[in-house]
Order: structure tokens, then sequence, then C-alpha cells
């Protein structure tokens, strides 16, 4: 499968010494859409700045890693709040779900998000995994399909949400240099 370069153009890096080389792709198998492709060409850009992963510009690398120590932080926070709802609750859980008489409300009782079609295919290797992964991914909705109020997990889910709003609020101060967008110089 290969790609084809359907527009290019040089634009100013951050710093205005070098350039952004970004170029417009379309695959040229099958129709995935267009995509974009960002260069910086500049040495002095490459060294401070990086294309962020949480935003769509470049940022300083520092912030960059900030973010990233933030995002992982709180999704192993996530993750730990959802092991340990999963060793209280999963045998109910299972029990709950599965009594179910329909796959929709089996799916809409795990909340795992996806789409149905997904729940189908996943659930084929093994609904208790699904079930399982459902808890652990959300338990606050799993606890209230079990109508089970747990008040340490719902601290502990109540001190993620502030975490990933300071995050939000972090993200929105960093400065950002946008990444061109192809889109409005090839309507020209």
């Amino acid at each position: 499968m290969g790609e084809e370069v359907m527009f290019e153009k040089d634009l100013p890096c951050p710093c205005g010494k070098g350039v952004v080389h970004v170029e417009l792709l379309e695959h040229d198998t099958w129709p995935s859409g267009r995509h974009q492709r960002n260069d910086l060409r500049c040495e002095d850009c490459k060294a401070k700045y990086v294309s962020g992963f949480l935003v769509d510009a470049y940022i300083l690398r520092a912030d960059n890693e900030e973010m990233e120590k933030r995002q992982h932080a709180i999704y192993d926070r996530r993750r730990a709040v959802g092991d340990k709802a999963a060793a209280k609750y999963l045998p109910q859980f299972l029990e709950h779900v599965k009594a179910l008489k329909f796959k929709t409300a089996m799916y809409d009782a795990v909340g795992c998000g996806g789409s149905m079609g997904r729940f189908y295919k996943d659930t084929r290797y093994g609904l208790d995994a699904v079930i399982e992964d459902g808890l652990r991914s959300n338990p606050a909705h799993a606890l209230k399909q079990l109508k089970v109020e747990d008040a340490e997990i719902a601290a502990e889910l109540e001190a993620i949400a502030k975490e990933a709003a300071a995050l939000k609020e972090f993200i929105a101060k960093v400065p950002k240099h946008p990444v061109p967008k192809m889109d409005e110089y090839t309507r020209r």
C-alpha cells in the first residue's frame, strides 16, 4: 500500500528561522480519505518543540512530557480503582450481566463503549472477559448497574476526575504553535 502526495507546502516554523514541510497524503489502494504529515525542518525548533499527542500543535518538549506524565498517572489510578472494584464486585457483576436476556441489555449494562457490533465480536471470545473489562474500565457505571454505593471507590473516582480536570486546565494554558492544516491551503 502506498501513499500519494496530493499537495505539499513549506510554512514558517514556530521560531521563523526554518520551515514546517506539510504534505497532504492519500492512500492509493483504498479510499481512506486524506491525512497530512508534518515535518519540522528547523534544528532550533526540533530541539525545543514536539508535535503534542494530546494537542494538535507544536508545544515545548517539557510541557509535553508533563502532560504525558499526568495522563499516565491518571490512567494508572483509574486502572487501580478498576482492579479494586473487580476484586470486590466481579462475581456479582458477572451474575448480573449474564442474567440479562438480550445482548443489547448486556451491552448497556457493561457500558464498555464502542459499537454493538464490536461488543458482539468481543463476546465471541468470552463474555466473562468483556464483562470484567467493563467493570475495570468503568467501575462507576458497573456499580450503578448493581445499585451498589461504595464510598471508597466513589472518593477515588472523584479524585481522579479532579486530576483530569487539572490536566485539562494545564493543557489549555500550555503555549501552542498550531500545526498548519492543509485543507486551509488546498481550497484556495
